[in-house]
């Protein structure tokens, strides 16, 4: 028989553990696009240890550059300013993802309740709500605790949606057990 659902208490909590791996984090929406980056191109050369070093370089994405060379078993190095510049595109996939959610299961210690928090991330924003429903009734927050006898069952459901409307869901079912207190060798701590 179950007790009751309460909002999150101010007892001890005794042991905290991920019991759902994330759902959600896929790529949605994937398009292809061109954006256009500077690269540098043009003859280089400087003066070092009295020898000129000189190249042509058709491509670089950065203007200053690095040219070696060795002349008679010495290796000779110096930099360059490349001053020549176009716009080539670059094509690239570009994704949004929906956001990732799990539940996580605090056990009081000294008594059967739990505690179940929903949380949320996303990568490529925020999460701008949470959604918790335990054994089909919804909650105002993202955590709920969980009140009753050992061996009671709820269903936990909860679902985050991201700035962009993606959403993602996970449940779980979560049986209550007792948790003895701490134990400092025959004592309670």
């Amino acid at each position: 028989m179950k007790s009751r659902l309460l909002g999150f208490g101010s007892l001890a909590l005794l042991a905290i553990s991920a019991f759902n791996a994330n759902a959600g984090g896929d790529p949605v929406n994937c398009r292809t696009q061109t954006t256009y980056q500077t690269v540098y191109f043009g003859s280089a050369s400087c003066y070092t240890q009295g020898t000129w070093l000189q190249e042509y370089i058709h491509s670089s994405i950065f203007s200053q550059v690095h040219l070696s060379e060795i002349s008679n078993g010495k290796r000779l190095s110096c930099s360059a300013t490349l001053n020549q510049q176009r716009q080539e595109p670059v094509t690239s996939e570009v994704c949004d993802y929906t956001p990732n959610a799990s539940l996580s299961l605090y056990r009081f210690e000294g008594d059967t309740s739990a505690s179940v928090t929903l949380r949320g991330s996303d990568q490529d924003g925020s999460i701008t709500k949470y959604e918790l429903w335990v054994d089909g009734v919804r909650k105002s927050s993202n955590t709920a605790t969980l009140y009753g006898n050992q061996g009671d069952t709820f269903t936990v459901r909860g679902r985050v949606t991201d700035n962009d409307g993606y959403t993602t869901e996970t449940s779980r079912t979560v049986t209550l057990i007792f948790r003895p207190p701490a134990r400092c060798g025959k004592y309670l701590c």
